[in-house]
């Protein structure tokens, strides 16, 4: 084999080397920095919904379930605003109710498209299936 070849050779198993390693450090960027609740989760066991959106926000669909600290019954949609910390598991979510703020606190755990919220007060935990990312 000629020394020519070599270099090209070396040259080119150099570049595949490299192209591995910069796709495989933007794939670990994008799943660091990722919002992992972002779109939105339907119940499992009823019509209940979230969508949690890029800016901060969440739509939640009550099916006359009961609302966190007030313990009322609410049928119909809430807009209220979260934050999370990816490395705790947790989200707290703040709604407006009947003018009042009341803000509840979840571990969450999210495995096989499925998100699971556990309420810190309750314990009581509920699943969400992944639908789609909120386009909105």
């Amino acid at each position: 084999m000629s020394r020519r070849l070599r270099k090209i050779i070396g040259l080119t198993v150099t570049g595949i080397i490299l192209a591995g390693l910069i796709t495989g450090i933007v794939f670990v960027v994008i799943n660091v920095t990722k919002n992992p609740l972002e779109g939105t989760w339907i119940s499992t066991s009823d019509r209940g919904s979230y969508t949690f959106r890029e800016d901060g926000s969440v739509k939640i669909y009550y099916p006359g379930d009961k609302l966190p600290v007030l313990e009322t019954s609410y049928n119909g949609s809430l807009e209220g605003t979260y934050a999370y910390d990816k490395s705790e598991e947790v989200v707290s979510i703040t709604l407006n109710v009947y003018s009042k703020e009341i803000t509840a606190l979840y571990t969450y755990n999210i495995e096989n498209n499925t998100l699971t919220l556990t309420d810190t007060e309750t314990d009581k935990s509920k699943a969400y299936s992944f639908l789609e990312v909120d386009k909105n």
